[in-house]
């Protein structure tokens, strides 16, 4: 989706300041009291505004948003659902959303209304400046930490998340063969050739590599995507570090990449339109140059929009779809039509 400044807050006739690209969501129905209740929301999730602001919602059930009170006129009341597009559309930096919710008298109230559980969501902010938030809710008022680590996935709350980081401490580097080393003679179990290298035929012996990491969790709930992305990222940063732009987008690519959920691994659909957790999107974000890239479930194939080439003036209102879930592959059999990897000639390519 591409907008002008849709009316994305409780009051209608609200006019957004800033133009945005965002990834929008549609849902058709939800379970509450035990009954199936149909509705029509497309909302906005993802995106980057005409300011560099980048706004990325994710799920988290154990929300806790405060009550709207109809006789607070004087207060903004903002769906939780539709907050990533207010949040997308009102604000150009991270500084003047801090600023706006950590207000003493802050006259915005983030509510649900009555949603259930599995409506919960929280934030992850960040801007063109370089500064990163997470916004939760919790005991109905909003809660705003500097996202230091650089990861945000789901349940449960952030700073859970952050200390059980303390949990995997044992990873390194790199693995350290001399480091508290236990060494038994295997040569007449394991029978090894008569050219091995001595000292090899000690067990424990690192056969191959990657073990500097082992011990990481490797399942698809929240916690062990978050330990895995952070030490991931982290190991990769100091023994490689990326030399430019691309590196850093393939790296991040590689990151994502290891976190991918396919539909069905955590579970069977919940119902005939509604299917399990899975990985619906994915996005990167470059605030600073406006780059903004997304592939789906269905299309991995990252898709570009330079969003500070865009033209946001004009009427303020108005919106444009794009298709983000669709299937399909980038034909390149063109590149390949003259010649082979040999010096061949290609016929009938």
């Amino acid at each position: 989706m591409i907008t002008n400044g849709s009316d994305l807050g409780a009051d209608s006739h609200a006019t957004l300041q800033y133009g945005f690209v965002a990834i929008e969501n549609q849902f058709g129905s939800f379970t509450q009291s035990g009954h199936e209740v149909q509705v029509n929301y497309t909302i906005a999730t993802d995106g980057m505004n005409e300011k560099g602001l980048t706004v990325s919602t994710q799920s988290l059930y154990r929300s806790q948003y405060p009550m709207w009170d109809g006789q607070k006129n004087d207060k903004t009341l903002v769906w939780s659902l539709k907050l990533a597009g207010w949040i997308l559309g009102s604000f150009p930096n991270v500084s003047e959303v801090v600023k706006r919710f950590n207000a003493s008298d802050c006259d915005v109230v983030v509510s649900n209304l009555d949603m259930p559980p599995e409506w919960g969501f929280h934030w992850a902010i960040a801007d063109a400046h370089g500064q990163s938030i997470v916004l939760q809710f919790q005991e109905g008022k909003p809660r705003i930490y500097r996202n230091t680590v650089g990861v945000l996935t789901n349940d449960p709350w952030f700073p859970w998340q952050v200390e059980n980081l303390n949990s995997y401490s044992f990873l390194r580097l790199e693995l350290n063969e001399t480091e508290n080393k236990i060494g038994v003679d295997a040569s007449e179990i394991l029978d090894f050739p008569a050219n091995w290298p001595p000292g090899k035929n000690v067990v424990p012996f690192n056969m191959g590599h990657g073990l500097n990491l082992g011990g990481i969790p490797g399942d698809a709930s929240p916690p062990s995507r978050f330990v895995k992305t952070f030490f991931q990222r982290e190991v990769a940063l100091q023994n490689s570090p990326p030399t430019n732009l691309d590196e850093y987008r393939v790296l991040a690519t590689g990151l994502l990449n290891s976190v991918f959920i396919p539909l069905g691994l955590t579970g069977p659909d919940f119902g005939k339109k509604v299917t399990s957790d899975h990985t619906s999107y994915n996005t990167l974000r470059i605030p600073q140059i406006g780059f903004y890239a997304y592939r789906t479930h269905s299309d991995m194939q990252w898709q570009f929009i330079n969003v500070s080439a865009l033209n946001f003036e004009g009427d303020r209102n108005t919106t444009n779809f794009m298709n983000v879930d669709k299937f399909g592959f980038n034909d390149i059999t063109a590149d390949f039509a003259t010649s082979s990897g040999n010096g061949r000639r290609l016929r009938g390519a």
